[in-house]
């Protein structure tokens, strides 16, 4: 299990204005190195049964937990399942990690496959499987990672997707756009904030605020 505190912006792009973001990284040269091949991230949101994440999230709540189940790669049967609790405190972000030792199926039964990974994470992520157990979202990006060698990270979202789980099963037939065309996050440790208001003063665009969780279940009916 890991845990890091870091600042995240992002930058939700229309087609036009990826361009100009292709643009702006072309000209700042070696600044962002790509550090990581072209993956496909999915991710499953639980929330409660009355979607209190979602609404926390509309309503700002400024201290809020997220759950999900990520893996990658073009499946529904990943080989690795990694658990997130992504902990907000204002503009800080804390992720806690855990790694499941064994596959998981997910195709189908849905809610069998969470209570099977309840089991098997550390003591501290069981409370957030108890709060948020209703499997609600479902979401499927391509990520581009680049790096800078003092630790700033920024990643790229396109072909962003997302369907509902009605039928407790993963159903890529029920997959649809969602939300921005494009994702940029520019993710920075804490220490790093100068580094962060001189490369965000420099980009062409308008940081603002975005949750692909809540573009997806807003973006409904599924």
């Amino acid at each position: 299990m890991t845990a890091e505190l870091r600042i995240e912006q992002k930058i939700p792009l229309t087609v036009g204005e990826l361009v100009e973001f292709r643009e702006w990284h072309a000209s700042v040269g070696q600044v962002f190195r790509a550090c990581h091949d072209v993956r496909i991230v999915n991710s499953i949101y639980l929330d409660s049964p009355d979607l209190d994440d979602y609404s926390d999230n509309l309503d700002g709540v400024s201290v809020r937990r997220k759950l999900r189940l990520r893996w990658y790669g073009d499946t529904t049967l990943p080989e690795q399942l990694r658990v997130e609790v992504k902990a907000k405190r204002g503009g800080l972000s804390t992720k806690h990690l855990f790694v499941t030792p064994r596959p998981v199926e997910f195709a189908n039964h849905l809610r069998a496959a969470v209570r099977a990974t309840r089991r098997v994470v550390p003591s501290t992520f069981r409370l957030d499987f108890d709060q948020a157990s209703q499997p609600t979202l479902w979401n499927r990006y391509e990520r581009e990672y680049y790096a800078t060698r003092d630790g700033l990270r920024l990643t790229v979202d396109t072909n962003l997707l997302a369907a509902g789980l009605p039928r407790d099963r993963l159903d890529p037939s029920r997959l649809r756009t969602s939300g921005a065309h494009a994702v940029v996050e520019l993710k920075f440790p804490v220490g790093s904030r100068d580094a962060l208001q001189q490369l965000v003063g420099s980009l062409p665009l308008r940081i603002a605020k975005h949750s692909k969780y809540v573009s997806g279940v807003g973006g409904g009916p599924w």
